[in-house]
């Protein structure tokens, strides 16, 4: 049984972890970088990971009261003050600089030659990742002149991880910095709001396979940016929630890495292609079940309904590789949209609620990205028919033949499968919805 001070001790790491996740997770859609958001989104599993072998340490009830907790307000105001960065290479050197260096001190200072092993473990994750950046800051010397490192080493050296400190108060939240846009400065180019290119279906030449890796690779870097925004800028939710979240970051950044092979298998450089946001920009402007609805019930479950028409396209080609990504990748789609709706369900009062919600927000995203298409065509921005094309990216899910037994296990009920059903053959025979 753990002592007193011990259980104070890790109660205060967990609460130190979960504000440095919280963090992390915001600035994956705001750095320009594609690897440094990589690196973020891996970071962040990192960290969910060291929460829950921290937990598994703690008695229930003080796992529940550090998991809901801040460690002391000098930490508070470290972490506050790296999460204010705005220059990426900053952002990078806080963290793998004075962060890390500070978290391996703070398990140091709880840990002793008969703690847990799962204080070791989370310690050691710790210092590989600072052994890490000592290899990569060697290559990039300048990172370490920056003024605001400095500082962030004065504040870090002026207060420890208080044993015992951590107090229960209102999670930290960065809804005031929401994120509008995803930053897309390097390596990757992205279209804006309202714009769209015409969608590859089926692969007929080696230009086709080109573009089409880029709407897959678009397709997974909009997904873990919007879910990364839903640990930010909710992080008054329990921890249950965050762990779904930082499963399903990890998840897409490993889809990531299977397109990026394919690309680099092809002789293709990423970035010949602009892409899409679309998937995070419907998010934008809507509440957490609002875009649970949009992302995990709808983009993604509609993602579902189409896996085994890309699956089949591979097949037909003798692709044996390309065929194994795509059940790979359902396997995990599934989880997502099951933990979607777990978490819409507790959000909402009843299925009716749900609904309700889906519908709206559907409709909302639906006018506001058309409204924006139309402003773009008329400036002449954008070619004609970008507005038709923009369109098309909602209702084309309509034509596709709704993929019931994948949806059975990702959550939905056989009344909502039936309703969807209905709805897209209502759609169908509408011709599509509105111009």
């Amino acid at each position: 049984m753990p002592t007193r001070d011990r259980v104070e001790g890790v109660a205060a790491l967990v609460a130190f972890e979960r504000l440095l996740l919280e963090s992390l997770a915001g600035f994956v859609a705001a750095t320009p970088s594609l690897s440094v958001k990589i690196a973020l989104c891996r970071n962040v599993w990192a960290a969910a990971l060291r929460i829950r072998r921290l937990c598994s340490v703690l008695p229930s009830e003080t796992a529940q009261t550090a998991c809901s907790s801040l460690p002391d307000p000098m930490t508070v105001r470290l972490v506050h003050e790296w999460a204010g960065l705005a220059e990426e290479t900053a952002v990078v050197a806080g963290f793998y600089g004075v962060l890390v260096p500070f978290a391996i001190a703070a398990y140091a200072s709880v840990a002793s030659c008969e703690a847990p092993s799962a204080i070791h473990a989370a310690s050691r994750d710790l210092d590989q990742r600072r052994r890490w950046y000592g290899r990569w800051r060697r290559r990039r010397r300048s990172l370490e002149s920056s003024r605001h490192v400095e500082c962030l080493r004065r504040l870090a050296t002026q207060g420890e991880l208080a044993l015992g400190s951590a107090r229960t108060s209102m999670a930290f939240a960065r809804t005031s910095n929401e994120v509008e846009a995803p930053a897309r400065g390097r390596v990757i180019a992205a279209l804006r709001a309202g714009e769209a290119r015409e969608e590859v279906w089926f692969v007929a030449s080696p230009a086709d396979e080109h573009r089409y890796l880029h709407q897959l690779v678009a397709f997974e870097i909009n997904t873990f940016e919007a879910v990364s925004r839903h640990i930010a800028e909710f992080a008054g939710m329990p921890w249950e929630f965050q762990w779904d979240m930082a499963r399903q970051i990890r998840d897409e950044v490993a889809h990531l890495a299977l397109w990026l092979c394919r690309l680099t298998q092809n002789g293709v450089r990423l970035g010949e292609q602009p892409l899409s946001t679309h998937e995070f920009v419907v998010c934008a402007g809507h509440g957490l079940a609002g875009r649970l609805a949009m992302l995990e019930r709808l983009v993604e479950a509609s993602a579902l309904d189409s896996i085994d028409l890309h699956r089949c396209l591979w097949a037909a080609r003798g692709d044996r590789t390309m065929v194994g990504y795509f059940s790979r990748v359902q396997l995990d789609e599934i989880g997502h949209v099951r933990c979607g709706n777990k978490w819409l369900r507790r959000l909402c009062d009843g299925d009716d609620e749900i609904r309700r919600l889906v519908a709206h927000a559907e409709s909302v995203s639906r006018r506001r990205m058309l409204d924006e298409a139309h402003r773009l065509e008329r400036a002449k921005v954008v070619p004609e028919g970008n507005t038709e094309l923009v369109r098309r990216k909602f209702d084309d899910p309509l034509q596709l033949q709704v993929d019931g037994a994948a949806r059975l296990r990702a959550g939905f009920t056989e009344a909502e499968v039936a309703e969807e059903i209905r709805r897209r053959r209502e759609e169908g025979d509408r011709g599509g919805g509105e111009q």
